[in-house]
């Protein structure tokens, strides 16, 4: 498999194929400099190359400054702007307390399963609940809304 990814620094567009994953995280520094932008496709054969490339074309084009997107970023990487980091350290504020965060993050991944939850925190499902509904006050939201969920899974991911 080979990736495929699209270099563009203002209106000047060059194409890398990469065919080793390791080059990626060096590409930042290899090519982009201050201004350039850059998306990596994700892997594929050498028949899919044109595929490829019309992703890599698609997620650069999504850039709105500079900076490196590959398809496994995805929306991630379009969101992390420090307005919106702001907005997740003010949303996750007030579960600090890390066993809550820990709770809530395992909680997210499991989506929303009790049991599986309480297995991998290895606690009893009474206390994954009591910590659930903690997070619940501290917040004033529901976890049993999918678009809090989905709100609390994606600031979880931007703030590490």
């Amino acid at each position: 498999p080979v990736r495929v990814a699209v270099v563009r620094d203002v209106d000047v567009e060059g194409l890398l194929s990469v065919d080793d994953v390791c080059i990626v995280p060096d590409l930042r520094q290899l090519v982009l400099g201050e201004k350039g932008r850059a998306a990596v496709s994700d892997p594929v054969s050498l028949s899919d190359v044109p595929r490829a490339l019309e992703q890599a074309r698609s997620l650069v084009g999504a850039l709105t400054g500079p900076g490196m997107v590959t398809a496994a970023d995805g929306l991630l990487s379009l969101v992390d702007t420090p307005a919106v980091r702001e907005y997740v350290r003010v949303l996750l504020a007030p579960v600090r307390d890390p066993v809550l965060l820990e709770t809530l993050r395992t909680f997210l991944e499991c989506d929303g399963s009790w049991v599986e939850a309480s297995a991998r925190l290895q606690v009893h499902r009474h206390t994954l609940r009591y910590r659930i509904q903690k997070v619940e006050e501290l917040l004033s939201r529901r976890l049993d809304d999918t678009g809090t969920r989905a709100e609390l899974w994606l600031a979880l991911h931007l703030d590490k």
